[in-house]
């Protein structure tokens, strides 16, 4: 009974549907799963690839370093945060790929970071909606963090520009 084939509950889902008879679409709980995880997914990779990019352009600036380096490693929490609920879910590790910041001037990269943040916000925010209401919570919580980032990187902006 220690096989592995057993203890995954995908597989034995499949299996289960095969001797039952229903190999039909799967039920509407794990197509909500299944949106979740895909959800989880892409704000995961945008976490990896938002801590790369502040920790590359704090690199650069002087004004706002320490800002934006507290970003990136509250960009790390979250993904790593986000890497234990999509684990959770499916079972599976999401690996994100080595994320290569492309930099351009200062204030492009921040107008850049301003609207990511924002675009991240609401995929947090939709992901929440898909939630239940321990990881509803948290991925509020998250979006709430980002519009906030958005705030200061608008901040450090005002301050670039003039």
């Amino acid at each position: 009974m220690n096989d592995s084939v057993f203890l995954d509950n995908g597989t034995f889902r499949r299996v289960w549907q095969r001797v039952a008879g229903s190999a039909a679409a799967p039920d509407a709980a794990q197509q909500d799963t299944d949106v979740l995880a895909g959800r989880l997914a892409d704000c995961i990779r945008a976490k990896a690839a938002g801590a790369a990019f502040y920790m590359a352009l704090a690199q650069r600036i002087r004004t706002g370093r320490q800002q934006l380096a507290q970003i990136a490693a509250q960009e790390r929490a979250h993904r790593k945060a986000l890497q234990v609920e999509y684990f959770l879910r499916t079972g599976e590790v999401c690996t994100t790929p080595a994320a290569c910041p492309r930099l351009g001037t200062v204030a492009q990269d921040l107008r850049s970071a301003y609207a990511q943040e924002l675009v991240l916000a609401e995929q947090l925010d939709a992901a929440a909606a898909a939630a239940q209401p321990p990881l509803c919570s948290r991925l509020s919580a998250m979006a709430q963090q980002d519009r906030r980032h958005a705030q200061t990187v608008r901040d450090l902006l005002a301050c670039v520009l003039h």
